[in-house]
């Protein structure tokens, strides 16, 4: 944001966030406050209170919709397919039929979206890169008991939202959210997104990966477990039927049973949406569960009564990486942002 310096800001999520440095764009061109515009389903903040005020001060006039929507006609010439599957516009529609029991959080924004979704209308890149965001976010929302999918009546507002979002609550909450990552990768490869953030493995066909961030898993288990104590433990030597793990979809599953060599996770008895829950289940002596190395400081901390062992299984388990197309022009941006990730990463480790 400093070094852009930019005139639009947009993104999701950044009411709030970023009006300190609106404030001081505005400042900078001669005016005060900011001002909002509504493109295509998007909201882009500009400094100065009107653009009126803006225009005059800086002789940039802004696009009306019609300019927009020319400009994205002939982008989609070479766009990524982008039409939402069957499964998120059936989501879509019915937390559409249940609008009665979403939130007071909803906006219109989010019911606009969820009819184009239902309808089958290609999805913005934004809303697309959202999808996976709001999807980690909101994924402990459906951390308690598990509704009656078939009663509408007995649904919380987050089994609502997640519809609107495109995914089934019920039964795989982050189906969406792994459509959204894979249309990520292509849209890069394709050039219409410059870099993204993944965690690895993944399929890299036709994409270069810059790592930044490797770790192992942790067990972590209650003291009062026999097993414990040990400083390492080998992946033999989990007691699969004890072993809780995250609900399917979930890329952290998939590379905990990568790092352990199982097959599937039938064995394990007990599932949850985030690991804040699984940490609570132990806690509860209920049984154990694996950690990335990221998340055990926040996790576990001072917790006298949990156990922590290093999985001593060939590493590292789990990948970060920027992902950028090949041949890439921008590639000297990319090297100077995975600097500053590894930068920061190394203060928080």
């Amino acid at each position: 944001m400093q070094l852009e310096n930019p005139h639009i800001v947009t993104g999701y999520n950044i009411n709030g966030f970023d009006w300190d440095f609106m404030y001081k764009r505005a400042k900078e061109i001669g005016c005060v406050g900011s001002h909002t515009h509504e493109i295509n389903g998007e909201t882009y903040y500009m400094p100065c209170e009107k653009m009126e005020d803006y225009t005059k001060l800086t002789g940039m006039k802004h696009k009306d919709e019609e300019e927009v929507d020319l400009i994205e006609s002939e982008r989609e010439i070479r766009q990524v397919d982008r039409k939402p599957p069957v499964f998120m516009q059936k989501n879509a529609q019915r937390g559409l039929d249940n609008l009665r029991k979403a939130g007071p959080g909803l906006t219109d924004k989010t019911k606009r979206e969820a009819r184009g979704m239902a309808a089958g209308r290609p999805i913005s890149i934004s809303k697309i890169v959202r999808i996976a965001a709001w999807h980690k976010r909101h994924i402990v929302d459906l951390d308690r008991e598990k509704t009656n999918p078939q009663d509408p009546d007995t649904w919380r507002y987050s089994d609502v939202a997640f519809l609107l979002w495109g995914s089934n609550p019920w039964t795989n909450p982050m189906q969406a959210a792994d459509w959204a990552d894979r249309k990520i990768a292509q849209l890069v490869k394709e050039g219409e997104l410059d870099m993204a953030v993944l965690a690895l493995p993944y399929d890299l066909k036709g994409l270069i990966s810059l790592k930044f961030w490797e770790e192992d898993f942790y067990l972590v288990s209650h003291k009062e477990n026999k097993n414990t104590g040990a400083t390492e433990v080998k992946a033999n030597q989990l007691d699969q039927s004890k072993l809780m793990l995250l609900d399917d979809g979930h890329c952290l599953k998939d590379h905990i049973l990568d790092a352990c060599n199982m097959a599937n996770a039938s064995k394990h008895s007990l599932k949850a949406s985030s690991l804040l829950t699984l940490i609570q289940l132990v806690k509860g002596q209920m049984g154990s569960t694996l950690v990335p190395k990221m998340a055990l400081k926040e996790l576990v901390g001072s917790r006298k009564e949990l156990s922590i062992s290093h999985l001593n299984e060939p590493g590292p388990h789990r990948e970060i990486a920027l992902i950028v197309r090949e041949n890439y022009a921008g590639i000297e941006s990319a090297m100077l942002l995975l600097e500053f990730f590894k930068r920061s990463l190394k203060k928080i480790s």
